[in-house]
């Protein structure tokens, strides 16, 4: 019995029992915040970290802005803005997000950069005084312009009717959503921007969007089939980024190389001193190969794939399960071409949804920012129901990007400043 217990192969299993299990709890640190990882944990997950950071810095730039509205530079130009940022409103019951959001994409810009956005806000309700921001000093302080709607008295009369009925998904959203697009295309601005009214940007996301902006112009001759690209995402939730089924085949092949590939190794080693040898035996090697490489396989894929082969950080092709539409930039041209697309036949459905159509329909290529420079934020929904999800996480709480809650304040602060140092 002691011999049994001292053989090579048991000292193997000993070994491996313990280094498999050193190698579950480096998993449960590491992926408790991946939701394709058994790991994950929804009860931290979610919880707001950085976005606590981003809140409290928007809400001081708030009671600033209330006696200081912005003046652009005298000597900046319509030619000179870099981005039309658009934000389309709407009022929520019980949430106010509008002010945050506007807030923390602009906290922390030095003049230089604010002088190269064109901040649009829509307030896109048929009676515009129903939204708390509407008449409120710093929303006139901080925007560059605020739209309402001017459209016909039937079409208003519309809306009016789809806002009474809570019928906003299907039609009147995506109105609202090429409405600003529209404005913003009016500007001239090179690149539009448009983000939903309920996210948080981080500190340094100008920045990032103009690095991540050049990165595409240059990649996208190459990366797709039109040579140029539709948007850059600047928000995805990594809810949809698992193992996914058309990558199976692939996987499985993998999975299956390494298999053999072990035991021909061992085999291989075996051959070459008198000590390997001496432990690797038939019988080790057959656990080796049967049982403990199919064991560190399935702990691989069970741990998550955005713990084990996350995006790198810059900018990534996201053409499939990328969503939301919370935040996305668009060069000018494609802009026009979504306008067109929009104006060619009445369109129904939901604009994130209708968008995608549009990209796979045109071949068209899709980027995303890596990590993202904006949180979704927004507990209440504009859309209809909501719903519950898996493990009774309000579908809405799921649109969430896990690695924003990991930014610090201090690198970020730091970060930028070196950027803009260097850029002078």
């Amino acid at each position: 019995m002691n011999n049994r217990l001292s053989s090579p192969t048991a000292r193997v299993i000993y070994f491996f029992a313990g280094f498999f299990f050193l190698l579950v709890l480096v998993a449960q640190h590491k992926a408790w915040r991946d939701p394709g990882s058994v790991f994950f944990d929804p009860s931290r997950a979610y919880d707001f970290q950085y976005s606590n950071v981003r809140l409290r810095q928007a809400y001081e730039y708030l009671a600033e802005a209330a006696n200081q509205p912005f003046h652009r530079s005298p000597t900046i130009s319509q030619e000179d803005v870099a981005l039309c940022v658009g934000v389309a409103s709407i009022a929520r019951n019980g949430a106010r997000y509008l002010r945050t959001t506007v807030a923390s994409l602009l906290k922390g810009l030095t003049q230089d950069e604010r002088d190269q956005i064109q901040l649009v806000i829509f307030i896109a309700e048929t009676n515009a005084s129903v939204h708390p921001a509407y008449q409120e000093k710093w929303l006139e302080n901080l925007a560059d312009d605020v739209l309402l709607y001017d459209i016909s008295q039937e079409k208003l009369d519309h809306f009016q009717d789809l806002e009474e009925h809570n019928a906003l998904v299907s039609e009147k959203m995506l109105f609202d959503y090429m409405y600003v697009m529209r404005a913003c295309y009016d500007t001239g601005a090179p690149y539009i921007v448009l983000f939903e009214d309920d996210v948080l940007a981080m500190d340094g996301w100008f920045h990032r969007t103009m690095s991540g902006l050049r990165r595409a112009e240059e990649k996208s001759p190459t990366a797709g089939k039109r040579g140029d690209y539709l948007y850059m995402r600047l928000f995805y939730t990594e809810e949809f980024l698992g193992w996914n089924s058309e990558d199976l085949p692939t996987h499985i092949f993998w999975s299956l190389a390494l298999v053999a590939l072990v035991p021909a190794s061992l085999f291989g080693l075996r051959t070459s001193t008198n000590l390997a040898k001496k432990h690797l035996t038939n019988r080790t090697i057959l656990a080796v190969s049967c049982i403990y490489i199919p064991f560190l396989i399935t702990l691989f894929f069970l741990t998550g794939r955005i713990t084990t082969n996350p995006l790198p950080s810059g900018i990534n092709v996201m053409n499939n399960y990328g969503c939301c539409a919370q935040g996305l930039a668009y060069p000018r041209h494609k802009a026009e071409d979504l306008l067109h697309w929009y104006d060619a036949e009445p369109r129904i459905g939901l604009r994130d949804s209708l968008i995608e159509q549009y990209a796979d329909a045109n071949d068209e290529l899709r980027w995303a920012l890596t990590p993202s420079v904006v949180q979704h934020i927004g507990r209440k929904t504009s859309k209809n129901g909501g719903g519950m999800a898996k493990k009774k996480i309000p579908i809405t709480q799921r649109l969430w990007h896990f690695p924003f809650e990991m930014n610090d304040e201090e690198k970020l602060r730091n970060e930028h400043a070196r950027v803009v140092g260097a850029a002078t």
